[in-house]
């Protein structure tokens, strides 16, 4: 069965870019729906399988690999003209083969929200509503993501067992350590228009409403460290380049600035040979690589497949 996972894994991820090949616009979703015509589903953010080479920087003794997976959902609820309500759902895992045991996978992030979307095109004033796309929006949302895990480090014993496996480099034990906030997310999406955007952009800010408990452990132990350190606000740009493809970065900001930021770096080629083979690689650079050690700097370097980009 173990074997079978990344076989799984890619069967799952086909079906879901077929699903975003035919819900890729929300708004347009909406009026279909109205129309009595549409699909409530469709893809949300992007949809990957990816092989994961990480480096540890000091961290571990040993780089790691892994296969990671990240799917993304919406269903749309109800719509007005050019306004929706959706949920969505975000989950994020990672199946280790040859570096390190995974139990078949770990859990990473499971992100269920509730959105309500508005056209920017009905935000704007008059005179600036051509600048923008018609599926280009802003989006308010009330969101919990966590880990999925169960260990708890709260008392004098939980952080004495945390701080002797960080120093004996027991990565197995803090997959195991349970992260979770939640929090207000403000989304703002804009795509290359015909009025001379040269970017497609998503920019992101959070406003916590709860978060997990303070690390406990290696140089940032009782220092009060929080996620909202490390992600408070994201910018996301792309740039499609005729017959080489689509580049795009990711930069994450949190409170302490440029301390905790993480940055990432992506191509994917843009197939029109009919084959439909959305290759993609991508490279992390600093923390936030996993949830539940979010702290810890981990730069990665990754290929594999993505559907629904944005």
């Amino acid at each position: 069965m173990v074997k079978l996972l990344p076989l799984i894994a890619l069967t799952v991820f086909t079906a879901l870019h077929a699903a975003a090949a035919s819900a890729s616009s929300l708004f347009a979703d909406t009026e279909a729906i109205r129309a009595g015509d549409g699909s409530r589903f469709g893809a949300y953010e992007d949809n990957y399988l990816l092989f994961n080479r990480m480096q540890n920087n000091g961290w571990a003794d040993a780089d790691e690999r892994a296969m990671r997976g990240h799917f993304s959902l919406r269903y749309l609820v109800f719509g007005w003209p050019r306004t929706a309500a959706f949920l969505s759902y975000t989950g994020e895992f990672d199946f280790y083969r040859g570096s390190r045991p995974s139990g078949p996978v770990i859990n990473r992030i499971s992100n269920p929200a509730l959105h309500v979307s508005r056209a920017l095109r009905n935000v704007l004033p008059e005179s600036e509503r051509a600048k923008v796309a018609e599926d280009d929006r802003i989006d308010i949302g009330i969101e919990h993501e966590s880990n999925g895990q169960v260990v708890e480090v709260t008392s004098a014993a939980d952080a004495a067992r945390a701080q002797r496996a960080y120093s004996e480099r027991g990565r197995a034990y803090f997959d195991q350590i349970s992260r979770g906030s939640n929090f207000f997310s403000l989304t703002a999406h804009v795509s290359e228009t015909p009025a001379g955007l040269p970017l497609s952009v998503q920019a992101g800010l959070r406003l916590y409403l709860g978060q997990s408990y303070d690390v406990t452990w290696g140089p940032l132990a009782g220092q009060g460290v929080k996620l909202s350190d490390y992600h408070r606000a994201s910018v996301r740009i792309g740039k499609t380049v005729s017959g080489i493809g689509l580049f795009e970065g990711r930069w994450t900001v949190g409170d302490r600035g440029l301390k905790t930021d993480s940055f990432e770096l992506g191509w994917q080629w843009v197939d029109k040979t009919g084959w439909q083979i959305p290759f993609y690689v991508r490279l992390h650079l600093g923390p936030l690589n996993t949830l539940s050690n979010y702290t810890q700097r981990q730069d990665s370097v990754s290929f594999g497949v993505r559907f629904a980009a944005f």
